[in-house]
């Protein structure tokens, strides 16, 4: 309840008492906006997704995430450290 309350105080704070209503148009163009026909939220989950396999395939903290993946083991073996298992 505390934590509220200074939330509530730092939002009165910085916005000068004033209210704000409804959402900005970026968030609601992410939430439910089309582009060329797509849906934006699809294409938000496609680009992540992208970028989430590009990431954990092309770079070394990446590989070390799959090699640890269930078993610290193998990840020793290839001599990725598996730290805290």
């Amino acid at each position: 309840m505390r934590n509220w309350k200074k939330t509530m105080g730092m939002a009165l704070l910085i916005s000068g008492g004033q209210e704000h209503i409804g959402m900005s148009p970026i968030v609601e163009m992410a939430g439910d906006g089309v582009f060329y026909g797509i849906a934006v939220p699809v294409i938000l989950v496609l680009v992540v997704t992208l970028l989430l396999g590009l990431f954990t395939l092309r770079t070394q903290w990446g590989r070390w995430i799959y090699a640890v993946g269930g078993n610290p083991d193998a990840a020793h073996g290839w001599a990725y450290p598996a730290i805290g298992w």
